[in-house]
């Protein structure tokens, strides 16, 4: 079988499981049980076809944002873009499990912090000396948890699942322009999006089964 990267393929579907998950991960996602959300008013919108490639909206569940403090209301049905973000993307249609989908988050927000990556922003302005070494300091604690992180990618999804993941999340590569840095291994195979999709879906699943274990990042 010919292999991207010259490795595993990696593929398969798994559910990783919840047990052990901090409290914040056992939450039902906005694509759990959404019958049991309830709508807050007239018929949620539809993407119009002019908008076809860019916005295709799905029904979802948020949580409550009139809940004051720590009051607990009902979720509440909502429109979402799933074509905002790849996880959003396949979260949305079930390609992968609610721990994969936040993990593969936790490694958006850490890469963020370290200004690597789509989304990312520079140092922020200082009003002076102080200011500036303590953004420094910070942004080197940011780069340490990224080059960390990407280490735990290697160990949990081996080295060419880490790479797609790396490749889509950071870099904000798609599956096809995946495909087009990749070096096969033998013959090239005839749906090499389709196995470089696996190994992302994969990837996430491994890692959230990780972090599962050694603990997710804060």
């Amino acid at each position: 079988m010919a292999k991207p990267f010259g490795g595993r393929a990696g593929l398969g579907s798994r559910s990783a499981t919840l047990a052990g998950f901090e409290m914040s991960n056992r939450a039902l996602g906005r694509y759990d049980r959404i019958s049991d959300a309830v709508s807050p008013g007239p018929e949620l919108p539809r993407s119009s076809r002019a908008m076809r490639g860019k916005v295709e909206t799905v029904l979802a569940a948020v949580p409550d944002p009139t809940a004051i403090g720590k009051e607990k209301l009902q979720r509440q049905r909502a429109a979402v873009n799933r074509l905002t973000d790849p996880l959003e993307c396949e979260r949305s249609y079930g390609r992968i499990s609610e721990p994969a989908y936040l993990a593969g988050r936790v490694c958006e927000a850490i890469w963020q912090r370290a200004a690597i990556g789509r989304g990312s922003n520079a140092m922020e302005p200082s009003s002076g000396a102080g200011d500036r070494d303590a953004a420094m300091v910070r942004l080197v604690g940011a780069v340490r948890a990224a080059v960390s992180l990407n280490e735990t990618l290697r160990v949990a999804c081996g080295p060419y699942g880490a790479k797609v993941v790396i490749g889509v999340l950071c870099d904000g590569k798609r599956f096809a322009e995946m495909v087009k840095v990749a070096k096969w291994e033998g013959k090239k195979p005839k749906h090499p999006e389709t196995m470089i999709a696996g190994l992302f879906r994969q990837g996430l699943e491994d890692l959230a089964e990780h972090l599962d274990k050694v603990g997710w990042p804060r």
